[in-house]
């Protein structure tokens, strides 16, 4: 099954920006939260355990797009619909230009292409030929020095069907009682999408001045601390059958000289080496502030509509629906071997006392029809935590992510809480349970 990360990419400290989902961000995509969140991981195994893995060989299916790089063993295009898909290839793989075998690095930026791929069973894509079609023009081939929008190293390396019924994610108001379920996400980090020139429509709502003041403060007034990270990551196969839980992954978070470091990371109770934006699954990133960045940035652009007033957690909030546009969101979602830069929309609510946003929920919009995954939502509930005897902090203690396959009803679900927020000083060794 594949599986998706989320991106909020921003610049700065990981905290304030560069993650997704990173949404949570979860992302598989994208989720890819916030920051996301949408990188990428390997199939987690559904019920489907036991049968056969081995699948009927499939045509290679061929793509069309400008050249964006060629590195060792791997050829990176950008399509029509600006998805983002790398290949790998044999060191023997030589392109057609023009009735020529020549080697694929002589082919330039920007340089329009058709690349026919096949796929593994986790959507991992392998080129088995390369043509060129005509050379870059100098728009095209400007576009293509850029570097922002290209996977990371390490996710480098790696018909319509009938409708279904697809889940989504709890709209509102958290439950008074909330459900104790554990989850974490984690998501890797790519170089941050440059930022675009504030729009001339800055809202004049004086709700939303305050709210984007108060975003601004949040990272510079983090202390030093160290939370337990706690994710569940649920699959659906069936709409019928429900979610099913696949594993819990645990990590000690700990947050000193604005950056954040997972320690004791933990897959199904099992230790891990490999650091959190590289274990297999759906992974995310963004819950401390590059998700709040990237919407209330007014570089971004967002189109804020008020609906209304609500309560939270027995706080008084105003109600909003926001927008932010593809050309200017940082909200990636990656797939083994495909990435997108998606508009998307969602809801908040701002505390009406502190203007500080209490809860986000977001989802991807106008996805391509031909992008993995058809659907990426993301959930983060705030709430004011006490890091020291003189100070209250809003800090994320729980956020979800949603990703369905398109044209299937499997769809992946990653549910994390954030618990026993500590505050320390940065000079301090921290020790934590074996």
């Amino acid at each position: 099954m594949l599986r998706a990360v989320v991106v909020i990419a921003l610049a700065g400290s990981a905290l304030a920006g560069s993650a997704f989902a990173q949404f949570p961000g979860q992302t598989s995509p994208i989720p890819r939260i916030p920051g996301q969140t949408p990188q990428t991981g390997p199939r987690i195994p559904t019920g489907s355990r036991g049968k056969s893995s081995k699948q009927p060989e499939q045509p290679p299916v061929a793509t069309a797009g400008i050249l964006r790089q060629v590195k060792p063993r791997q050829l990176i295009l950008e399509t029509a619909d600006h998805r983002i898909i790398w290949y790998a290839f044999s060191d023997k793989l030589q392109g057609d230009k023009e009735g020529q075998m020549v080697e694929l690095d002589s082919f330039a930026p920007g340089d329009h292409l058709i690349v026919s791929h096949t796929a593994d069973e986790e959507g991992r894509y392998t080129a088995v030929a390369v043509q060129w079609q005509s050379a870059a023009t100098p728009e095209e081939r400007a576009t293509a020095t850029r570097s922002w929008d290209l996977p990371s190293a390490a996710a480098a390396t790696e018909p319509e069907a009938e409708e279904v019924k697809r889940p989504a994610l709890r709209r509102g108001r958290p439950a008074a009682e909330p459900k104790p379920a554990p989850a974490p996400k984690p998501i890797p980090a790519a170089e941050p999408r440059p930022a675009t020139p504030p729009a001339s429509t800055e809202s004049d709502d004086p709700v939303i001045k305050k709210a984007r003041e108060a975003t601004a403060e949040f990272s510079g007034m983090l202390p030093s601390f160290t939370t337990k990270q706690l994710t569940t990551r649920y699959v659906q196969e069936d709409a019928r059958k429900g979610w099913q839980a696949l594993d819990v992954v645990t990590a000690d978070l700990v947050y000193a000289n604005g950056k954040e470091d997972y320690r004791n990371i933990k897959v199904g109770n099992k230790p891990t080496t490999k650091p959190m934006d590289q274990i297999s699954g759906t992974r995310s990133t963004g819950e401390f502030g590059s998700l709040l960045d990237e919407i209330m940035d007014p570089a971004t652009a967002t189109v804020f509509r008020r609906l209304g007033q609500d309560t939270l957690n027995g706080r008084a909030a105003f109600k909003y629906r926001f927008e932010v546009t593809r050309e200017r969101s940082r909200f990636r979602i990656d797939a083994p071997s495909e990435m997108y830069y998606t508009a998307y929309r969602g809801s908040i609510w701002i505390d009406k006392d502190t203007s500080r946003i209490l809860r986000v929920e977001q989802e991807a919009s106008g996805l391509p029809k031909l992008f993995p995954f058809d659907k990426m939502e993301v959930t983060v509930s705030y709430d004011f935590v006490r890091l020291d005897v003189s100070k209250l902090f809003l800090l994320p203690v729980e956020s979800e992510a949603l990703d369905c396959q398109r044209g299937s009803t499997i769809c992946s679900k990653n549910h994390t809480e954030f618990r026993n927020y500590t505050k320390f000083d940065a000079e301090s060794n921290i020790l934590f349970d074996k």
